[in-house]
């Protein structure tokens, strides 16, 4: 290209300039956010992604695949790295926003060397995972399982598919074995703690949760999580601490300031309201956090704001019965029975 003519302006083009130039955590969250648009940009994945975006920037993949083309060794760790680089850099097309260009190269290795394509049956199937399709994905991992059947990644892998699925007995034990392989498995650890906590098992999800955070006190969702189980068994005080750490680490995450302002609303209700309102401000759409904040209104005796809390998340929600409840106790203090008991 000569000086005079323009810089290209294709979208791939102005992403991938845009990525190099940003500060690493700015970037694997850009990175991971464009692999997911236009689909939803659920909280979870977009985290797995930013990790895997941050080891795939750590790592010249491009410099690795020319010193192996180059290498004239014929051993079989040499070839299953290669296959692996290949895997990944297929990864990196996806997160950079070229999911045809990621598809066609994982095809490519596994109709190339079917026996040694674990790696791109597994990272392939994340990529079935955050378009959606979880039926691809179980289809993906379980031959990853098949052909390396030591790898607690793949184990992890499936019992997230499964979650997502709804299948948490086979989530479970598909989570128990990934940490019998690699019992610092952070994705099979926090994996237990979910699993765990939906059946309300909040002492044992506790206990995972505590092994994840100690391997990876960074990660806001294991804070979150812990924080939940330690609600359900009335450690109010223990949830709070979490909930602080979980809102340092992920400013932006409404869930967080909801459930602190729960465990906040018994001791401190100008504190719950607060948080109440910062998680309003970052997402209006949730009617239990409009019926959360009249509750804590009503209990101050703030009875115009408590009628528009429920009556906003009655319109969100028409069978929210704890709004419905709060505004009938409002038209009580105000003497209006009738109201009331309609």
């Amino acid at each position: 290209m000569s000086s005079s003519e323009p810089p290209r302006s294709d979208p791939e083009s102005n992403v991938t300039s845009l990525v190099d130039r940003l500060p690493p955590a700015q970037r694997v969250k850009l990175l991971a956010r464009i692999a997911l648009a236009p689909h939803v940009s659920d909280r979870v994945e977009l985290a797995q992604l930013g990790e895997y975006a941050m080891r795939i920037e750590d790592v010249d993949v491009d410099a690795a695949l020319t010193e192996l083309a180059a290498s004239t060794s014929d051993l079989e760790v040499v070839r299953e790295t290669r296959m692996a680089c290949r895997a990944v850099r297929a990864l990196r097309s996806f997160l950079r926003n070229d999911p045809d260009g990621a598809r066609a190269e994982w095809a490519e290795i596994i109709a190339e060397d079917p026996e040694r394509a674990a790696p791109a049956h597994f990272f392939r199937s994340l990529f079935w995972m955050v378009r959606g399709d979880l039926d691809a994905a179980l289809a993906d991992v379980n031959r990853a399982v098949v052909l390396s059947p030591q790898d607690p990644h793949a184990y992890a892998r499936r019992g997230e598919i499964y979650h997502h699925l709804g299948s948490d007995a086979e989530a479970t034990a598909n989570f128990l074995r990934a940490a019998q392989i690699d019992p610092d498995n952070l994705v099979a650890l926090s994996g237990m703690g979910v699993c765990l906590q939906l059946s309300g098992e909040w002492l044992e999800a506790i206990r995972w949760y505590t092994r994840a955070i100690r391997l990876a006190p960074g990660h806001a969702q294991l804070h979150f999580g812990r924080a939940l189980c330690l609600e359900g068994e009335n450690r109010l005080d223990e949830a709070v601490t979490d909930l602080d750490a979980a809102i340092a680490l992920d400013p932006g995450d409404p869930a967080s300031f909801h459930a602190r302002g729960r465990c906040r609303v018994g001791s401190d209700r100008s504190l719950a309201i607060a948080d109440f309102t910062r998680s309003i401000e970052l997402d209006a759409g949730t009617s239990a956090v409009w019926t959360a904040r009249g509750r804590a209104y009503l209990g101050e005796g703030a009875l115009d704001e408590a009628e528009r809390d429920a009556e906003r998340a009655l319109e969100l929600d028409p069978t929210d019965t704890g709004a419905r409840f709060t505004r009938a106790i409002v038209h009580h203090r105000r003497g209006d029975s009738a109201r009331a008991a309609r």
